[in-house]
Order: structure tokens, then sequence, then C-alpha cells
């Protein structure tokens, strides 16, 4: 988040958390057992974890406590980007994009036509324009917050 604040998650719901640059970190309480992938804070107090089984957890006070988020998905999440408290997308195998609106309160699968791709990083410049990539060299981006995902035009290689 910044020069002195992260957060890591791993293995068996781990998440581990510093203040201080990295020079010690904590352990935050997931409340699970399976593998996360990603952890995105927006702020000191609020970020989102993903992982294995369509994992959404959501925390509230800065990565010591999470809570689960219901997802409409069972694939495995690997990134989580956040553009404010609000606007949020989660991207995983077999295509998956997952978009909420409302913190996480509700998420819904947004289309980008690349089912055959698992995508592991999505970023987001504002709640209108990102991208997300995937193996086999998939790349989408959004000019509408993921109402239309487009593939860019080839770049030469």
């Amino acid at each position: 988040l910044d020069r002195n604040r992260g957060w890591a998650v791993g293995r068996k719901g781990l998440v581990l958390m510093t203040d201080d640059g990295g020079l010690h970190w904590g352990k935050g309480n997931s409340g699970i057992k399976y593998w996360l992938g990603d952890v995105h804070f927006v702020n000191p107090q609020s970020g989102w974890a993903v992982g294995s089984n369509g994992i959404i957890l959501h925390s509230e006070d800065g990565g010591k406590a999470w809570s689960h988020q219901n997802t409409p998905t069972d694939e495995k999440l690997g990134d989580v980007y956040f553009t404010d408290l609000n606007h949020g997308w989660a991207v995983g195998d077999k295509g998956v994009i997952l978009m909420t609106r409302d913190g996480g309160k509700h998420w819904k699968h947004q289309s980008g036509g690349a089912e055959f791709s698992d995508f592991y990083s999505a970023f987001f410049l504002n709640d209108q324009f990102g991208a997300v990539v995937g193996t086999g060299g998939a790349v989408l981006y959004t000019e509408d917050g993921g109402n239309h995902w487009l593939v860019p035009e080839a770049i030469g290689l």
C-alpha cells in the first residue's frame, strides 16, 4: 500500500502483514485452509484476498480478520484488483473475470470470451479502464468497466 504497509498471502490460508516496511511480519486470521493467490488493499483497513475454490475474502481491519464473500464460481482465482472501496475485479482459471460495484457484496461474471485461458493478473487505472492477462499470451482490455472486453491489435510480434 505504501513504503511501510504491505500484505502477503499463501498456502493454507496464510495471511501476513507488515507496518514497518517488511522488517517484521504478523499473521492475520483468514479462517480458511485453502491456497490464497493474491491480496489487494485500497487503504490501510480495507482489502480483499482471492484463492482456490473461488474464494474471495474481505478485511475491514487491516488484515487481522477476514470474512467470506459469495462468488458465482468455484474456479481458482489468482488475482484481485480494486480501484476504490466499491469497484473491483477478480480473475482466474478458465477465463473467469468477476466484477463487483458494491465492495464485494455481489460479484458477477463478465465475459471476456477467452475461456480457454487461465487469467493470472488484472490491473485497472480507474473503474472504466483496465486489462487482464493470462496463459497462452491472452490479453484483454476494457474501456467500459468490463461490460465489453477487447483483444488489443497485434503489435508486430
